[in-house]
């Protein structure tokens, strides 16, 4: 499990990367993609609820264990709004968020991402402390 949790580490932090650095390339993708269509974007909840699913077993171990808690409530919430949200609720946000002027909101996005990402490798790579 831990080497998985470091690999989800290593994707969240690349993503942001990609995120941060590029993201009219993102924009083109997800309209190129159609991810504000119900029929892919319903299917693609699962992603989020395995990945959840992953973090949230594996942080039984590890240093900083409430917060990656935190990262896989936050992963696991993502995918049921994705999956179980009406189409009216979650199509207006998608499209918001694609229109969006200079890029300022997948630059935080980006950065949260980064730093999701490099929490969860450093949890998994340093063992918690014990207490004496």
């Amino acid at each position: 499990m831990k080497w998985i949790i470091t690999l989800i580490g290593i994707i969240f932090a690349l993503m942001g990367l990609y995120l941060t650095f590029y993201p009219a390339d993102v924009v083109s993708l997800i309209r190129d993609m159609q991810l504000y269509n119900p029929s892919i974007y319903r299917p693609l909840g699962a992603i989020p609820i395995i990945i959840s699913l992953f973090i949230l077993g594996g942080v039984r171990s590890g240093s900083m264990r409430w917060l990656v808690s935190v990262v896989g409530i936050l992963a696991l919430a993502k995918g049921l709004f994705l999956l179980l949200a009406p189409e009216a609720m979650v199509t207006p946000v998608i499209e918001w968020s694609i229109e969006q002027e200079g890029f300022s909101l997948y630059l935080a996005g980006g950065v949260i991402t980064v730093m999701m990402g490099i929490l969860l490798i450093y949890s998994r790579t340093n063992p918690p402390r014990r207490q004496e």
